[in-house]
């Protein structure tokens, strides 16, 4: 008998009931998310990087803006972290539980420099403190994978990714108000607002805390734990993910191209070089975050179960599951034509796109729903595509007699489909894998165009006959006449 698991909106399908009976098994999963899932949304929360207070620590620190090496340092040491935890350390519970507390504690000191600390030490120090982040956000990812996988459903995982974007907007938005209300026209000013949205950050990063630590003292001891795996058996498990992602690659593709275009063009390339206002660059900045997150709750509504009864006999199920993500891929390649015209336009001053808040803004909101739809369909399709396999495997195909309808070296049971981290663990690292390249994109794009905007060429070019004196100034020096 067939039964029909809800993941998100009956993604995934559970042909054994005996699976669903034992001990961490759905029906004693499901329990626990009713009552705790939204643990991981405040998770999720607490663990964002946000890059719109870049603007602030810019001011503040007086300092140039410095979100692509944060980026770069947040994310190499996650992905370092994310590789230890996938080859040599054995994930567990408790482990969540400290890693966040320590998050906490991270976020104490981030106040406390906002509060203090000044100029390039204040970057500096500001800059080692979101690398122990970016160190601690590897350990809590993969760790969380891994009592998802024992105690929730995958919905958590999603509310884990949703999180981060939810924040982005709830710290865009505060920013915003505290430039209305406290303003941040001097560095006194805007200190006063980054101390505003460290405090936000600490605050929920506690409420997260709290709540999955009082999680993990209701249910750790309920089943007694699985066993500890180490050395050659850990290696050989992490291999088996590896070669089960064969299986989700095209949703596997679809998010890594989703990470490389999100932290590739926003919000350095875009919003932030285009030649528009301060304030322009912030709203194109929230908008592509609050529409990155509407296209995640518009994914809620895309049912990623995938029939194997709707496949043509004629192609293969490779084939079958990559032509479902085609409209993906056609998403991408617009929004990657949009935003190379948008960087031609600031390059060569023409066609007057990169001087149009108005076009910019929408680029950027665009740009936020396609990655976040994308990426959260993806996130729930790799799932659905091992579940997909595992009902072919033994299953006889009823179009022609006596013939087999699983493909060969197919490897994913029903077990291997209904552990959750076999499929997150590798998406949670070719995610972090990707915003690591698409940051170090952004770095040399940016580095290319501030001097490009920079050379003579360009100053006459974009001021034309109506030379300020800054303009004067920078022309002089760079012609050496000054």
């Amino acid at each position: 008998m067939w039964h029909t698991r809800i993941r998100l909106r009956k993604s995934i399908r559970i042909e054994d009931e005996k699976l669903i009976q034992k001990p961490r098994g759905y029906a004693f999963r499901k329990a626990i998310q009713d009552k705790h899932g939204l643990a991981f949304f405040f998770i999720g929360m607490s663990t964002n990087l946000n890059l719109d207070t870049s603007l602030l620590t810019q001011k503040v620190f007086d300092v140039e803006n410095f979100a692509n090496i944060t980026l770069f340092m947040y994310f190499g040491v996650l992905v370092s972290v994310v590789f230890l935890y996938l080859f040599l350390i054995d994930p567990r519970f408790y482990q969540l539980i400290v890693s966040l507390w320590l998050l906490v504690l991270s976020r104490v000191f981030h106040l406390i420099l906002a509060i203090f600390a000044s100029g390039k030490t204040g970057r500096n120090l500001f800059l080692v403190f979101y690398t122990v982040n970016g160190f601690l956000r590897g350990v809590i990812s993969l760790t969380s994978n891994h009592v998802i996988s024992q105690y929730f459903l995958n919905k958590s995982y999603l509310h884990l990714i949703d999180g981060g974007v939810m924040f982005s907007i709830l710290v865009s938005l505060l920013q915003l108000a505290c430039d209305e209300v406290i303003g941040s026209d001097t560095m006194k000013n805007a200190r006063k607002s980054l101390i505003v949205a460290q405090i936000l950050y600490l605050s929920i990063t506690v409420i997260g805390c709290i709540w999955i630590t009082v999680v993990y003292s209701i249910h750790s001891v309920e089943d007694p734990e699985s066993p500890k795996i180490y050395g050659i058996e850990k290696t050989q498990v992490a291999i088996n993910k590896f070669k089960y992602s064969r299986f989700y690659l095209s949703k596997l593709m679809v998010v890594i191209l989703a990470s490389v275009i999100r932290v590739s063009f926003h919000p350095v390339l875009i919003p932030f070089t285009m030649d528009i206002k301060h304030m322009y660059k912030l709203l194109g900045s929230i908008m592509f975050t609050v529409f990155e997150f509407v296209g995640r709750l518009m994914s809620f509504q895309v049912d990623e179960y995938i029939d194997p009864n709707k496949k043509s006999p004629n192609i293969d199920h490779d084939t079958f599951l990559v032509l479902l993500d085609v409209p993906k891929y056609l998403l991408f390649v617009m929004q990657l034509s949009a935003c190379g015209v948008a960087l031609y336009s600031t390059w060569k001053q023409r066609l007057g796109i990169s001087k149009n808040p108005v076009i910019i803004c929408l680029l950027a909101l665009s740009s936020g729903f396609i990655v976040g739809f994308t990426s959260n369909c993806a996130f729930e399709g790799a799932q659905s595509s091992l579940e997909y396999y595992s009902h072919l495997k033994g299953r006889r195909n009823p179009r022609v007699r006596g013939e087999d309808s699983n493909p060969p070296g197919n490897i994913i049971t029903a077990d291997v489909a209904m552990d959750t981290s076999n499929a997150n663990d590798i998406l949670t690292l070719f995610n972090y894998v990707s915003y690591v390249a698409g940051s170090i994109i952004s770095y040399v794009a940016y580095k290319i165009i501030k001097a490009h905007k920079e050379s003579p060429w360009f100053i006459i070019k974009s001021r034309g006959d109506s030379l300020d004196v800054h303009a004067v100034n920078s022309l002089a020096q760079k012609l050496k006449l000054a």
